[in-house]
């Protein structure tokens, strides 16, 4: 008999999709990191209590989606920059915390702001309030150039997680209560996300800015804003991410119905 999860009256989608939907959040949230061995079907059966061929057909939905792929002999792994090719797709929840779990971004600094009008503006709150803004810095598996990150959030919420100003906090898959900034503010919260919206635009780096991330001066980067939501519709993150235009695209599919 299939788990409990799965037997929600409320959700009349198959089986197969609700085990996909359980293994993507797995791989969303670092539980199964990039380049790990996913469980085998038998396992996965035995956990869940539901048929092969519905298992099978679970996995086969992560591999078409490009979360996972099989090795001829060894299983199923979690995709991973190597095996992903050029460009990251920046656009659905997931993929914002797959590609922070396949990454490491070192927070360099920590710092008690005031607000000016648009971070407010994006985090609800008045223009002077006091917020918290961070700075860091995004490794990009076997790439030369560095992605850029600043966020912001709420003062009740910033004073609470702590960096070492000299040497920064990083965040990595392998550390699984710091992987993300977002993740460690839901938990600070202890609220969960259930909505990003993203801003896509591209800009030109300055010198600074080329040094830090190993790019030529002037050259193009793809920049996007994200605005962390919680289920109650509020704003408790606001981040800037830049990446360089080479290694980072954006796609979109516009279906019709």
């Amino acid at each position: 008999m299939a788990k409990k999860i799965f037997n929600n009256p409320e959700d009349a989608s198959p089986l197969y999709h609700k085990l996909a939907q359980t293994l993507r959040e797995r791989i969303s949230t670092g539980e199964y990191p990039p380049g790990s061995k996913i469980p085998t079907e038998p396992k996965l059966c035995e956990e869940f209590g539901l048929s092969r061929i519905t298992v099978r057909q679970a996995v086969e939905i992560l591999e078409t989606k490009g979360f996972v792929e099989r090795q001829q002999g060894r299983g199923t792994f979690v995709r991973t920059w190597e095996s992903s090719g050029k460009g990251w797709t920046i656009g659905q929840t997931e993929g914002i915390a797959y590609f922070n779990n396949a990454t490491r971004l070192e927070l360099t600094s920590k710092r008690k702001i005031k607000a000016s009008k648009r971070i407010a503006d994006d985090l609800e709150i008045r223009p002077g309030d006091a917020i918290y803004t961070f700075k860091g810095i995004r490794d990009i598996a076997n790439e030369k150039s560095r992605g850029l990150f600043r966020g912001f959030t709420v003062e009740a919420i910033g004073r609470k997680i702590s960096i070492k100003p000299t040497e920064g906090q990083i965040f990595e898959a392998e550390k699984i209560s710091h992987r993300s900034l977002y993740l460690e503010i839901e938990k600070i919260s202890r609220e969960r996300f259930t909505s990003i919206k993203q801003f896509i635009y591209a800009v030109q780096a300055d010198e600074k800015t080329a040094e830090t991330m190993g790019v030529q001066p002037g050259s193009s980067l793809l920049a996007a804003k994200r605005i962390f939501r919680t289920e109650a519709e509020t704003p408790l993150l606001v981040t800037f991410n830049y990446f360089p235009g080479e290694i980072a695209q954006t796609v979109s599919v516009i279906e019709r119905r």
